[in-house]
């Protein structure tokens, strides 16, 4: 397959492409009209599913980052403790920090 190249180094796959290399999580947050908006250098938190990477890091839940660069459906952020910029769905930031109390008494950085 091909990819078209649109600038920025984004790629426009088309359907027989091969995925694009990096790493992406799926997202929990399926509410349309609940997607983050905003700019390039705004504090936003995770609050999609957590997940190991490549270099052996993790991303958790409630982990701050900044905003490094803007596409239509994804967003690269800094977060606390990478060494990079991780592309995820807007879905999956939000612009204020996440509730330190979960569902059935579990608290953010709480050990199963």
């Amino acid at each position: 397959g091909t990819a078209k190249a649109k600038g920025n180094n984004v790629m426009d796959p088309e359907t027989d492409a091969a995925p694009p290399k990096g790493v992406t999580f799926a997202s929990l947050n399926t509410v349309s009209g609940r997607d983050w908006c905003g700019k390039v250098g705004d504090t936003v938190w995770f609050k999609g599913l957590c997940g190991g990477l490549p270099d052996g890091s993790e991303l958790v839940y409630g982990c701050k980052g900044k905003v490094t660069r803007l596409e239509p459906d994804m967003v690269a952020v800094h977060f606390q403790g990478l060494h990079f910029n991780l592309r995820c769905c807007r879905s999956d930031i939000s612009a204020t920090e996440p509730q330190s109390e979960l569902c059935g008494g579990w608290h953010v950085n709480d050990i199963a």
